[in-house]
């Protein structure tokens, strides 16, 4: 009922894996299933947008639900006919609320004076919230302006084709593209749940859609720069012919400049092979301002990541993972000497905030869907294409380590000569394919 911000605050709750299940269910709803503008504003603005000539030519069925709606916009499926053709495409029209400028400027400036409060009454403990706040306005302010969503979605496509990443991000419009509405090709998906899946979808490939979601994160952050800043599920489809998973909503995107996407890929070299040297140069370079003296421990924050970017699990075991994880942060804070009740920096950035919803995002979908994935190793696979070209880098030590931390293909294998070594070489195939295999040496005697 609220709207606006808070309902982007709804939207990434809803990914955390620590909320209990009854709470989760609730805020999934707001994913993309909220209160819809009446169709009649719809249409208006369509018209307004377009114009004339063009909106006569849209058909958007009144007796149909939208196929989603989000705190911004509401997506209607519709056919249009281009000028000088005899048949009608089917695309998917993108509309703005009417108001929803308004509101999230309201929500921002109220959200900026609270990270103002909170600074103020507990400097020790609070890092400096409002980087990330200027970021959240940044972002949030262009995803009001369609244009830049549109620009934002063709990049994301380049990206996808030029690394080979198997996702599909759905072609524009041009003719449809203007500030408040947008229009994009029709992709026939259902939605990335385990029980949509199941109903509609039971064949497809559980484990393959994970490892593509992970890598084109990885490919975002390590390689193009330019990553989705609003991760969550309503933004996800499987499409139903290929079984590829299909990412939309391009309107919230961070845009890295080529320092940052190295210094990702750092963190990501680092944390696999365990260089806090290497970890606290890349922190620096993403924009943390780190306090000085016995507050800040290297080691601390590489085990943070390491657990950040363990391989995912089942839900049930993830939640448990977590709670154990929170409780024994709440012990170091209760029990533990001093330095651990203040924070170990002066500044978070909103980089690294969006970076830590997008794994939020990886690990709940997978395990919602009941996938074990190994993310760091996927991760680290761009990051190292990422970085081992570079000369200013001295990566020669530590690079043969990280390659062994990733697993390599198991072709070509010896051919198997028994039933036994067959189930053997199987098992190992299928460990390697979930991202569960890093070193293996087989003997049969």
């Amino acid at each position: 009922e609220l709207g606006g911000f808070w309902t982007k605050l709804g939207q990434q709750l809803s990914v955390n894996a620590a909320l209990p299940a009854p709470y989760l269910t609730e805020l999934k709803q707001l994913q993309d299933r909220i209160k819809p503008s009446p169709l009649a504003e719809v249409l208006a603005t369509i018209r307004e947008e377009f114009g004339a000539a063009q909106a006569d030519r849209i058909f958007v069925d009144a007796k149909a639900d939208p196929l989603g709606v989000a705190s911004v916009a509401q997506v209607h499926r519709a056919s249009w006919r281009p000028p000088g053709a005899s048949v009608d495409r089917q695309i998917v029209v993108k509309v703005q609320h009417r108001g929803a400028a308004q509101r999230f400027r309201q929500d921002l400036w109220t959200g900026g004076i609270l990270a103002r409060i909170a600074r103020w009454a507990d400097p020790e403990g609070l890092p400096d919230m409002v980087p990330i706040l200027d970021t959240m306005r940044e972002v949030t302010m262009n995803e009001l302006d369609f244009t830049l969503e549109a620009a934002s979605q063709v990049r994301a496509a380049a990206a996808v084709e030029r690394e080979n990443v198997d996702v599909v991000v759905p072609k524009l419009v041009p003719e449809l593209v203007a500030k408040r509405a947008m229009a994009m090709e029709f992709v026939d998906g259902v939605r990335l749940s385990s029980e949509t899946l199941a109903a509609e979808l039971p064949g497809v490939d559980r484990e393959r859609l994970v490892a593509n979601l992970v890598d084109h994160f990885g490919v975002q952050f390590t390689l193009d720069g330019h990553f989705h800043a609003d991760p969550h599920p309503g933004n996800l489809l499987v499409e139903r012919s290929s079984g590829r998973l299909v990412v939309l909503d391009w309107g919230m995107a961070i845009t890295l400049d080529s320092s940052k996407v190295e210094s990702f890929a750092k963190l990501f070299f680092a944390t696999a092979i365990s260089d806090l040297w290497m970890l606290t140069e890349a922190m620096k370079g993403i924009g943390i301002s780190f306090k000085e003296g016995e507050v800040f421990e290297p080691s601390f924050f590489l085990g943070a990541l390491r657990f950040m970017l363990r391989d995912s699990q089942p839900m049930g075991v993830a939640r448990d993972e977590i709670e154990k994880a929170l409780t024994v942060g709440d012990d170091l804070y209760m029990k533990g000497p001093k330095r651990y009740q203040k924070s170990p920096v002066d500044i978070m950035t909103g980089d690294l905030l969006y970076f830590g919803k997008a794994l939020e995002l990886l690990y709940m979908v997978s395990s919602e869907l009941g996938v074990s994935h190994g993310t760091l190793q996927t991760l680290l696979k761009r990051a190292m294409k990422r970085l081992a070209p570079n000369p200013r880098l001295d990566l020669a030590s530590g690079l043969e380590e990280a390659q062994s931390f990733v697993p390599r293909s198991l072709d070509p294998a010896p051919a198997a000569r028994s039933p036994l070594e067959k189930e053997l070489v199987a098992l190992l195939r299928d460990f390697h394919r979930q991202g569960r295999l890093l070193g293996a040496q087989l003997c049969v005697l």
